[in-house]
């Protein structure tokens, strides 16, 4: 379409970053002014939006947006550090938010997410409050599963934001879906919007050369010389830029932000301090002159002049940190030799992933995206009773860091071993530390090479880009390697209806399109892997053997990874070159290591061989002993047996005599007893006689006291009748005499 510049200076400006196919133009469609009458993208195998294009909004909240959509990390047509020089020249213009695309159906912080955080840290000077102005907009959630938002809430949202939720500053997340075929629901990125009103646009200076271009080569495992030069040239094709921040108050990447801060792996022989001492060197040199003539030709206000004075304190701290760190580095190198050997061994541990590999056995090898689905095929393909479960998890990181293999279920009658890789966008590894490791995988030899690539995504990204190139060079014969290479569609249960044949039609042909004929293409899911295994089965039963893997010259990788990345060929050349020397010299240091170790088991079997003589000697003196020893025990035995007989004999003897002993005891007692019993009985006879006399005497007493109150009753009875008598002749005399 072509590009729609808003001439609205109030307007409310808003950068849409992210990877191709993320979902940005659709986002921007969505909220584009409905005058404008635009429709959304249909699916294509190549990105949508070919440079960063101005589409005029809606209103929200009586504020018109402008819409800035930009092309995907990872775009076919626009280079990396062609990208990141356009980005900077939106930012410096002024954006007032900047909205961060990611597939909730994905929760990985790829190489977008993690440049996109480098350039908001850095180029805000380090000012945390930058990060108000960054809405984290997870998209595609009507493809999600239980525990993909959740996922995204507890996870990949605190991760991105550790650095503003450390220090407790508010933070805008969103989630858009379709609610229909053609409806893209965005209510919740324009209540985010809705949520918080800049007070004053992003305030973004460019980032110093050096420090950009060594991020950038961390992360893409190349010289930051290369990376400067090229990002020099973008700069100047862009616009005019404002003067640069001072070195010193742009961080380098351990200083970014947190979430940025993980080990990332390094090739063999790469150190990091002296770039470290470069960065250094160069922050003491330019620190007063820079800071001086920045704050002249940009005067600033007092509460500005307070932040520059807090952000030279910080910065004075960073500069230490980073001598210490210097130092640090600088000590660890007498360890070097012992650091080599582990990494030898590691990188032994790679190429086989611990497992031996007969010619007999059926090698898979698995590339792809990060977070495609490339360990969860391999756990479903995998025997559980000879491999252990690979780390299949949502991280924000990606999870599978190095080469493993796997003992995998039985294909077409051989063993199979399957070889797990890192995924392209992995925050830990770098383009080229992934290059090295795949290429030292396919000069191991494998059978049949798996390219994953999700169905909700069916453009061509760089992951695919990068194996599609590495089979053209590094194949001698194109059509068995093609015949060997299955293009596998994953996440087929996320289809919402037309995915899947926009992934046959649209994918498919754009890998095989170089190719003399096509490859196989298959679609997985989770629960469904079976067109995989029929896939493989084919190829085993083809034949063809392993696959005779040439590494293509330095000069034409070279000149494919300068297109991809926006990085001159020359200059990379050399580095590849470099990084396969350092290759060969591990390799001769593991066949010395290798012929070492066989000398030593040489030796050791010489030693065993030795032993077992010994052992046969040892054996008969010992054989010797144990019939002495019989025959000893034998006597002891015998003496035993008899001093057992002696001492049963004196036992029945003491019995005897304990017997007799007993029984005369028994029949005295037994006299006793009945003599005291006799005298009991007397005893007891005579107490019943006096208490029969006792008896006796009580009832002559009874008697005695019965007849003493039989002549009480007779008395008493002769008084009451005298009385009466006595009465009744005063009575008659009283009335005689009256």
């Amino acid at each position: 379409r072509p590009p729609r510049r808003s001439s609205m200076a109030s307007a409310r400006r808003i950068l849409f970053l992210g990877e191709t196919g993320d979902g940005k133009s659709e986002l921007a469609v969505a909220l584009s002014h409905p005058d404008l009458g635009l429709q959304p993208f249909p699916k294509v195998r190549r990105e949508a939006t070919k440079e960063i294009d101005t589409i005029r909004g809606k209103e929200i909240d009586g504020r018109p947006l402008e819409l800035i959509d930009s092309p995907g990390f990872g775009s076919q047509r626009l280079s990396l550090v062609q990208l990141i020089a356009g980005v900077e020249k939106e930012l410096v213009e002024g954006v007032d938010d900047v909205s961060v695309t990611i597939p909730i159906t994905n929760g990985r912080l790829k190489l977008g997410c993690q440049v996109v955080a480098f350039l908001l840290h850095t180029g805000c000077g380090g000012d945390l409050r930058a990060w108000e102005h960054v809405i984290l907009c997870g998209t595609k959630s009507d493809r999600a599963e239980d525990g993909d938002h959740s996922f995204f809430y507890d996870s990949v949202v605190p991760e991105f934001f550790r650095a503003p939720l450390e220090v407790g500053l508010h933070i805008r997340t969103a989630v858009t879906g379709k609610a229909a075929p053609q409806c893209l629901d965005v209510q919740s990125l324009e209540s985010a919007f809705a949520s918080f009103q800049p007070a004053h646009r992003l305030v973004y200076h460019p980032i110093d050369i050096h420090v950009l271009s060594s991020f950038l080569a961390e992360q893409l495992g190349v010289d930051p010389a290369i990376v400067a030069k090229e990002l020099q040239h973008a700069r100047c094709q862009s616009q005019p830029q404002p003067v640069p921040l001072p070195l010193l108050r742009a961080s380098t990447r351990m200083h970014g932000p947190p979430f940025l801060d993980q080990p990332t792996m390094t090739m063999p022989g790469q150190e990091a301090a002296p770039a470290v001492s470069h960065l250094v060197g160069m922050q003491l040199q330019h620190q007063q002159d820079s800071q001086y003539d920045f704050n002249h030709q940009h005067p600033q206000p007092q509460q500005q002049q307070q932040q520059q004075q807090q952000q030279r304190q910080w910065q004075l701290q960073q500069q230490q940190q980073l001598q210490q760190q210097l130092q640090q580095q600088l000590q660890q190198q007498p360890q070097q030799q012992q650091q080599e050997q582990q990494l030898q061994q590691q990188q032994q541990q790679s190429q086989d992933g611990g497992h031996p590999q007969p010619s007999d056995d059926f090698v898979v090898l698995f590339v792809g995206e990060c977070g495609d689905g490339k360990s969860s095929l391999v756990d479903a393909l995998r025997d559980p009773s000879q491999s252990e479960q690979p780390a299949i998890a949502k991280c924000a990181g990606g999870v599978t860091k190095e080469v493993r293999g796997y003992v995998g279920l039985p294909i077409g009658g051989r063993q199979a071993i399957l070889l797990d890789t890192p995924g392209m966008g992995d925050a830990d590894v770098s383009v080229g530390t992934l290059i090295s490791l795949i290429e030292s995988a396919l000069l191991h030899g494998v059978d049949a090479l798996v390219v994953c690539s999700s169905i909700t995504n069916p453009r061509m990204r760089l992951g695919a880009q990068l194996v599609q190139q590495m089979i053209l060079m590094g194949f001698p014969s194109k059509q068995p390697a093609v015949q060997c290479t299955v293009l596998c569609g994953t996440k087929h249960d996320r289809d919402q209806g037309g995915e899947v044949d926009r992934f046959l039609q649209s994918a498919a042909p754009s890998f095989f399109e170089p190719f003399p004929e096509r490859g196989v293409t298959v679609t997985t899911s989770k629960a469904d892997c079976a067109a995989l295994v029929a896939a493989l089965n084919a190829v085993a039963a083809a034949g063809r053997g392993r696959l005779h893997y040439v590494p293509p010259l330095a000069s034409d990788l070279a000149q494919m990874l300068g297109e991809k990345l926006g990085l001159k060929p020359a200059e990379l050349q050399r580095e590849l070159e470099e990084c396969r020397n350092r290759f060969t010299e591990n390799s001769s240091r593991l066949e010395r290591l290798r012929l070492q170790q066989q000398q030593q088991e040489e030796f050791h079997a010489q030693e065993l061989r030795q032993q077992e003589e010994r052992c046969k000697q040892m054996f008969i003196l010992q054989e010797q002993a144990i019939r002495l020893q019989e025959q000893q025990r034998q006597e002891e035995r015998a003496h035993t047996w008899q001093q057992i007989q002696h001492r049963e004999a004196l036992r029945s003897e003491a019995a005897a005599a304990n017997a007799a002993v007993e029984d005369a005891a028994g029949a005295a007692h037994q006299q006793r007893m009945l003599e005291i019993m006799g005298m009991q009985h007397a005893v007891a006879e005579g107490r019943i006689q006096t208490e029969r006399e006792r008896l006796v005497l009580a009832r002559q007493r009874s008697e005695e006291m019965r007849q003493r109150h039989q002549l009480a009753q007779n008395r008493e009875e002769q008084s009451g009748v005298i009385d009466r008598v006595g009465s009744a002749l005063y009575n008659a005399g009283r009335n005689l005499f009256g």
